[in-house]
């Protein structure tokens, strides 16, 4: 299974360190086989609620990519 967790910038409130976001689960693989899968995530799905409304803080948002929160593999940047 692959997870994809945000962490988004500091904004207008407190956020955890992390969000689970996505998730795709493979076929059962065999060692040394791979799948492909994709995992989409909407720009809505970054936004918190705050105050009058739904928000999405400009800054830069941290993708982490693992089988589970404490085991990311990848990581990259997006900036708003």
């Amino acid at each position: 299974m692959a997870q994809v967790y945000v962490r988004a910038p500091k904004g207008l409130i407190d956020k955890p360190f992390q969000e689970l976001k996505g998730f795709g689960k493979t076929e059962l693989l065999n060692p040394g086989e791979v799948e492909n899968i994709k995992i989409t995530i909407n720009i809505k799905d970054l936004s918190s609620y705050c105050c009058d409304g739904w928000k999405l803080d400009k800054g830069e948002y941290e993708i982490r990519v693992g089988s589970s929160s404490k085991d990311i593999r990848l990581t990259d940047k997006i900036v708003l």
